[in-house]
Parts: C-alpha cells; structure tokens; sequence
C-alpha cells in the first residue's frame, strides 16, 4: 500500500507514518480479530478492556442493496465525482473503483488516520492507489489537490462505510 500510494499520492504517506500526540484521534488502539486465518473485523480497544467493532469484512459496507437497485447505478453513471465516507475493509472502495467510467473519480475521505493505517497494514488495496481514479484522503482537515476541489464543487455521488456511520459520525 505505502510502495503504490508513494507513486501516486506521495502526500497520503505522512499521515499513516506520522506519530500522533496522545490527546489526538490517531491514537486510538485498533486490533485485528481473524477466524481460520481470514480477516474478520477490527476492533477499538477500550480503555475499560472491551473491543467494539468497528470494520468487518464481507459485507462491502451495505454495497449489496446498492447493487441491485437499478436506478442507483444510472445515478452513478450521472456523477463525475463519487466520494466514499470512510475506507471501511476497502471492498466497498474496489467495487466502486471496478465500476469507474474514463470520466469519474473516487475519492475516499477517511478521518481517522490511525484507522487507515490499521486497514492497509492487513489489506492490500495498492489497485486502488495505482489507479489515477482513485484518491485517498485523511484528518479533518485533509489536503486537497486542485483537481480534487474543483471536482468537488460540482455534484458528487456520496456513499457512506458501514464505519462511517456508526463510529465517525462527525
């Protein structure tokens, strides 16, 4: 992941290599859970002990129903700019980016830096960050290329993790 987003988006690396002050959002403890050697879900670790489920896999993020309902994909056929909430287990991003016309563009906002890192530590996702469709974004405040604004001044197609919407709601 890091080798393909050097290539392509040089400025995502510092976020995922960068150590963030213990009062920051990037430091929370994620852990990987896996059942018979296949990734299953990452967790938050608790101060109180507990883990919370933040990402599963398997589930492309409620892309399913999505899918199958026609009128969606001619909606996103419409769209030169789809952005996706969260990077989630990244399934959601690759099947939004197998599905990219010439003329589109993903990008993929995900504000906790920390839980990117974790993802991409147990997932390769590098097809993504080779495509020059797809851009991956972090923090609150994340860098924007001028491209990256003026596709977002127009219309743009928005999808939501599963993650996103439950954890990161701000």
């Amino acid at each position: 992941n890091l080798a393909a987003l050097s290539e392509t988006q040089p400025w995502a690396i510092p976020p995922l290599c960068r150590r963030t002050p213990p009062d920051e959002v990037g430091t929370r403890h994620y852990t990987v859970r896996r059942s018979d050697g296949y990734l299953v879900a990452l967790a938050l670790h608790n101060a109180d002990g507990h883990d919370v489920p933040i990402v599963r896999w398997g589930e492309r993020d409620g892309y399913r129903a999505i899918l199958s309902d026609p009128s969606h994909r001619e909606q996103a056929e419409g769209h030169a700019t789809i952005v996706q909430l969260g990077l989630g287990s990244g399934e959601l991003a690759m099947a939004l980016a197998e599905r990219l016309r010439a003329s589109q563009h993903l990008i993929i906002w995900e504000a906790d830096p920390a839980l990117a890192k974790a993802i991409l530590e147990v997932v390769d996702l590098s097809p993504l960050w080779l495509s020059t469709q797809v851009s991956l974004l972090f923090g609150s405040h994340p860098y924007l290329s001028q491209d990256q604004q003026q596709r977002l001044k127009q219309p743009s197609l928005l999808y939501i993790t599963s993650s996103a919407r439950c954890w990161n709601i701000w």
